[in-house]
């Protein structure tokens, strides 16, 4: 058989029909999937969801409190959660039912924190730092006051300032982390990725992350 009748027979048309189909697969779930990350951590946008319809005073707090330049709001988990998924926000904030009233009854309340997993290990890292920070504050700062919850005014300027320093540090160690690894032999950058996100999952909580809540002061 010569090398015009092989290449012309089955074998070869369908490995080559095959390679081709691969190739257009892992260009399409690569292109469809790759959103291009901003430079600063505040630049992402996060969402609170208010599930409690008493817990507005809150809700209006951690908005105007989180250092990001795109807060949403909305009552709706679940539209939130797919937002999540597709990356249309990178942190979702959950008050959940009941939560002013758990609170008034002296009960074990909890914010929900929700983020994807599958972005790029500085942004979980982040979000998981900022989720860990907002939780602290509500858990030690909640107070009811003129028949409301809230959370003290000078914890919200704190949080602010934390989250600014978390959000530059979280830049700065990424930086340093990248350019250490780009300087590595070519043979171990993945192995140096592998790493670095084995250290970032192991030093964060799960991604839900639930902080509880102190006893309310009556102060009206």
């Amino acid at each position: 058989m010569n090398l015009g009748k092989f290449l012309k027979s089955k074998g070869p048309l369908l490995a080559l029909a095959v390679v081709l189909i691969y190739g257009i697969i892992i260009f399409a779930i690569y292109f469809t999937g790759y959103h291009a990350m901003p430079n600063h951590l505040d630049q992402l946008p996060v969402t609170v969801v208010n599930q409690d319809r008493q817990s507005k005073k809150i809700a209006n707090q951690l908005k105007k409190a989180l250092p990001f330049d795109t807060v949403k709001t909305t009552t709706d988990l679940n539209q939130a959660k797919h937002q999540l998924n597709t990356r249309k926000t990178y942190l979702i904030v959950a008050i959940p039912k009941q939560f002013n009233k758990d609170i008034r009854a002296n009960k074990q309340t909890t914010l929900n924190f929700y983020v994807n997993e599958s972005n790029q290990t500085s942004v979980v890292s982040g979000m998981k730092s900022v989720a860990q920070t907002v939780g602290t504050t509500v858990n030690n700062n909640v107070l009811l006051q003129k028949g409301a919850l809230m959370i003290a005014e000078p914890a919200l300027t704190k949080l602010q300032t934390t989250v600014k320093k978390e959000q530059t540090a979280a830049k700065a160690t990424v930086a340093t982390q990248k350019a250490k690894i780009a300087a590595a032999p070519a043979s171990s950058q993945k192995a140096l990725t592998a790493q670095l996100q084995k250290q970032v999952a192991s030093s964060n909580q799960d991604h839900n992350v639930e902080s509880r809540s102190s006893k309310t002061n009556d102060s009206q």
